[in-house]
């Protein structure tokens, strides 16, 4: 049987039921995309940022111990030395809360090994600063002068070196979350669109076919010689 031989009832039937299905995919469709740009923003904002901002301080962390590395030689004040120290030690805890922030969001391998190797060359650090405060408590700034360019201040550059590293890969992938949420939009509408698009011409379809019945069909029913 030809489309065109049903009744006026069944072809307008077909044709917004199958408008009402189209609508309905529309929707899944929508909801289901609207869904995976929420996923991509909450990776973007939550995870790539907080990764970001925490390679920021460490890099930011590890420049000011250097340089307070180098303070301790400025002064013979013990009192100052201990202030030193203490801002050293201020610096250490944000350079591990932020190392913690990367343990739990970080996951590439190439992001672990540079988070590895920040841990690795920091303990150094924490090693070699105990050796300086040691020896300066003991008079013995020479020791403490060849400790602090041996290992502290070499230590605090490798530092410097792979927390620019980890700014750079975390830049990377913050950009491309970031062209990953703009591809899920532009592929959201252009779907969105073309089912829209053939709903509407479905639906005019079914208006029209519904206004022009076939003349056989009128011959049929008697309604005409």
């Amino acid at each position: 049987m030809r489309i065109a031989d049903l009744k006026i009832r069944t072809r307008l039937g077909l044709g917004f039921g199958t408008l009402i299905v189209m609508l309905l995919a529309l929707l899944a469709i929508a909801l289901a995309r609207f869904i995976a740009i929420e996923q991509s923003n909450d990776i973007l904002v939550t995870r790539s940022w907080a990764k970001a901002d925490a390679a920021h301080t460490i890099s930011s962390m590890v420049r000011g111990n250097a340089r307070r590395t180098l303070e301790y030689f400025t002064t013979d004040d013990p009192a100052q030395r201990k202030v030193d120290a203490e801002r050293i030690a201020r610096n250490l805890a944000s350079i591990q809360l932020a190392q913690d922030v990367l343990d739990k969001y970080v996951t590439t391998s190439e992001g672990h090994a540079l988070i590895a190797k920040l841990r690795q060359q920091n303990d150094a650090f924490i090693l070699a600063n105990d050796a300086i405060i040691k020896a300066l408590a003991g008079n013995q700034r020479d020791v403490a002068l060849d400790i602090a360019r041996r290992d502290a201040l070499p230590t605090l550059d490798v530092m410097q070196s792979e927390a620019l590293e980890l700014v750079a890969l975390q830049r990377a992938i913050v950009e491309k979350s970031g062209a990953q949420t703009r591809d899920d939009i532009a592929f959201a509408k252009m779907l969105m669109s073309g089912i829209g698009a053939a709903a509407v011409l479905l639906g005019i379809g079914s208006v029209a076919c519904g206004q022009h019945r076939p003349v056989g069909a009128y011959r049929r029913t008697g309604r005409i010689a």
